[in-house]
């Protein structure tokens, strides 16, 4: 299949949700945020896929029959900033989604840290050395190796797994590979070539 996407759709959906419910604003931004992961993924789409659905797929890779696997990205050590991640997920107390851990975690004050004063936390801005696009790679790829996982019942919040808690307690090399960006207002660009 061919999958065509543009950021400038993205905007378009959020700005339509502004006059729903909170609750329907938190589940389609969730929604939205799932579509855009798999679309600027680097990883196997395959692998994205089932995990998406709760299914485990083994292979590394599967075999070239997507987009990432025929032109794959260059696989980086990210063996420090999986530990940070970690970490960070664990001193909030495995409460809160992708979406807040992020700027927690690169020390991009906003007004809900504020409220919970997780600034004053030894972990905020501990990553502020690498930008979000970093991170929110990193911790996708967690999530697919399982050192993570989403609860689904409470809008996202990422929770250590056992796999997880035997990384903190002795970290190994974990590589990963940068999402894509893609650029608005470029035409090409702007398609995501997915296959399955």
């Amino acid at each position: 299949c061919i999958l065509y996407y543009s950021h400038k759709d993205v905007s378009k959906l959020e700005h339509l949700m502004r006059d729903k419910s909170l609750s329907e604003r938190e589940v389609g931004g969730q929604l939205i945020g799932e579509t855009v992961a798999y679309s600027e993924s680097a990883v196997c789409r395959r692998k994205i896929l089932l995990s998406y659905f709760g299914e485990p797929y083994e292979p590394d890779n599967c075999g070239g029959k997507c987009d990432n696997c025929k032109n794959p990205k260059e696989m980086q050590e990210a063996k420090a900033t999986a530990f940070l991640a970690l970490k960070a997920i664990k001193a909030l107390d495995e409460r809160f989604p992708i979406t807040y851990i992020i700027p927690v975690i690169t020390g991009r004050l906003n007004p809900q840290i504020k409220m919970y004063r997780h600034e004053d936390l030894p972990i905020f801005g501990s990553g502020k050395d690498k930008d979000e696009h970093y991170w929110n790679s990193l911790i996708r790829q967690m999530l697919l190796v399982g050192f993570i996982k989403k609860d689904i019942e409470d809008y996202g919040v990422l929770k250590l797994t056992p796999k997880g808690e035997s990384f903190l307690k002795k970290p190994t090399s974990f590589k990963i590979a940068l999402n894509h960006v893609f650029e608005d207002g470029a035409d090409e660009d702007d398609d995501a070539n997915g296959g399955d």
